[in-house]
């Protein structure tokens, strides 16, 4: 038995399997080389770097439903205390209780927008509300219905399709806003 793994590893030793396209050249320094600059020659991704943000940094409640970022790299902040626009250092807060910002009409905030004209849509429990950051003014969308607490008014989801129209979803339906016709 010994003699025939003897004469197996001399044969083994003899017979290097070769490359073809590369005489004198074994199959194992090619399947090494290759092995190393595959190991080294490939690039790490990116390590992804988190920042957690509390109350204790200015965000107002640890209940968030939504965020977003608009076109100015501001990311805007949607729970149960309003909305709140974050710069990377400082907050600036709308909700009811807003005495030098324009005021929410409900500060429970379910869903946001940044639409093509960078004005921000805030789907609340109580309506929508319209932030138009130019002229720093909030409005709110009308409906046309009489009630205020009309299932309508809980606002759920908003988008903005390539034909530039608003689509608002609530518990009364889906709604389409042309924003060019007022419609």
């Amino acid at each position: 038995m010994f003699s025939a793994i003897s004469n197996s590893l001399a044969l083994i030793q003899k017979d290097k399997p070769t490359c073809s396209f590369l005489p004198g050249v074994s199959l194992f320094k090619i399947l090494l080389i290759l092995s190393l600059s595959l190991v080294f020659g490939l690039k790490a991704e990116p390590q992804l770097k988190f920042q957690k943000i509390t109350r204790e940094d200015g965000l107002a409640t640890d209940t968030l439903y939504t965020v977003i970022e608009d076109q100015n790299g501001f990311l805007w902040f949607g729970g149960e205390q309003g909305v709140q626009r974050y710069d990377g250092n400082e907050f600036r807060s709308f909700s009811t209780h807003s005495i030098d910002e324009p005021k929410l009409n409900d500060n429970l905030v379910r869903i946001l927008l940044n639409d093509h004209e960078n004005n921000i849509w805030i789907g609340t429990d109580n309506g929508l509300n319209i932030y138009n950051q130019d002229r720093e003014t909030m409005s709110l969308f009308d409906f046309g219905l009489k009630t205020d607490k009309d299932k309508t008014f809980r606002i759920r989801s908003l988008f903005q399709s390539e034909d530039l129209n608003i689509w608002i979803g609530s518990y009364g339906g889906l709604t389409s806003y042309n924003p060019k016709t007022k419609k």
